[in-house]
């Protein structure tokens, strides 16, 4: 931690401040996340729940965000159809519905309306890539229902309209039901909640849907001992968009990366998201040499680290991340991870790799094979660290 400290002061004396979102990089050589980027620029997600289940928690703690507005946001009705989006997280856009409340006639029928319209639009960024449904863990003891009559309808009648948009139910609120079973001095509460949850939430879900496989979970975004569940949710979900929007030739989906790239409590997503898009084209280009013939080893790991940068997505309004001199600390940390990787020689930024007995670009193909692998191996080692 005292390190950490010491670096952050360190680049916030010796590190300009960028006026710019994104840093530029030069001819062929451009990061594989400008291409997904320009495809599907953020993660579009309707959450649906009644007033007070905790939506906005729910929202700010996934994305890291204080909250999301709509860019003209005026005081007054929520609006399923504004896209509410965050300074601190440009990655994703919310579209928010209240649910079902009783005394909104109208609003049942903007939702499957919404839904509808953005099944049918033609590019994948303007279509809905996830569906959230929330409710909140009841407490039967209390005179809590699980859901109001309207939404019981839309999910006995009309939830086929959401079709094969990737949705999860999400029980919010679950750190109340363990509270209140320790009050109550049950001696296994965690068991009994798993007993509750059941008969109180799954099964009237499963019932009112005909549907025994939809997915849900439990969530509790508060502090403390109970908070759980937003990893799993975020997981979940990358898990059915990818399988729902899928990958083809090997090249990951642009809503998969972008899921990567939005979400903030998953750093597996974040290593497994910079690995899917190294491997579209550098680590081809290990053997092949096409991307990056005639240019220099800082001007390829650059467009490298341009695309690890934009996985992880870090909240860094000031482009610290994208520096110069943050890269060369970068480039100065490499020899350290491993002493006994292959080093390719150093170079400064006019070397050409081609000038270079040693690059990639001469290597034998069995030579650049073993290279390739000894890459596969320092990923698998450093996904622990």
């Amino acid at each position: 931690m005292e390190s950490r400290r010491v670096l952050m002061e360190h680049l916030q004396n010796v590190m300009p401040v960028h006026d710019d979102s994104a840093p530029l990089n030069t001819g062929v050589l451009r990061p594989t996340t400008e291409d997904l980027l320009k495809e599907c620029p953020r993660f579009r997600v309707l959450v649906i729940g009644q007033s007070g289940v905790g939506k906005s928690t729910l929202i700010s703690q996934t994305f890291g965000v204080k909250q999301a507005v709509a860019e003209d946001d005026e005081p007054g009705e929520a609006d399923i159809g504004k896209e509410l989006i965050s300074l601190q997280n440009d990655r994703f856009v919310l579209h928010d519905s209240k649910g079902f409340e009783p005394a909104e006639h109208n609003n049942y029928s903007s939702v499957k309306t919404f839904v509808e319209n953005r099944k049918h639009q033609p590019n994948i960024k303007d279509q809905l890539h996830a569906v959230w449904l929330c409710f909140r863990t009841p407490l039967v003891s209390h005179g809590e229902c699980l859901m109001e009559r309207s939404a019981e309808r839309f999910l006995r009648e009309d939830i086929g309209v959401i079709g094969d948009i990737p949705t999860i139910v999400v029980f919010t609120k679950y750190d109340r039901l363990l509270v209140s079973l320790q009050l109550q001095r049950v001696s296994n509460p965690g068991s009994a909640a798993e007993e509750y949850l059941e008969k109180h939430c799954i099964k009237p879900i499963q019932e009112f849907t005909g549907n025994p496989g939809l997915t849900h979970l439990t969530v509790s975004c508060e502090d403390g001992e109970h908070r759980q569940g937003l990893e799993k949710l975020i997981e979940l979900t990358y898990e059915k968009v990818n399988a729902a929007f899928g990958s083809q030739l090997g090249i990951p989906s642009p809503v998969s990366v972008v899921t990567q790239m939005a979400q903030r409590v998953s750093p597996r997503l974040k290593v497994e998201g910079s690995i899917a898009v190294g491997k579209q084209r550098y680590w081809r280009a290990l053997t092949s040499g096409a991307n990056f013939w005639d240019h220099t080893i800082l001007e390829c790991l650059s467009v490298i680290h341009t695309d690890i940068v934009s996985v992880w997505n870090f909240n860094d309004p000031s482009q610290y991340l994208y520096s110069t001199e943050f890269r060369e600390l970068m480039m100065n940390l490499v020899g350290t991870i491993d002493s006994s990787a292959p080093r390719l020689p150093r170079t400064d930024g006019t070397s050409k790799i081609c000038e270079s007995g040693a690059s990639l670009l001469t290597l034998p193909f069995k030579a650049g094979l073993g290279l390739v692998q000894w890459v596969h191996e320092a990923y698998r080692r450093l996904w622990v660290t």
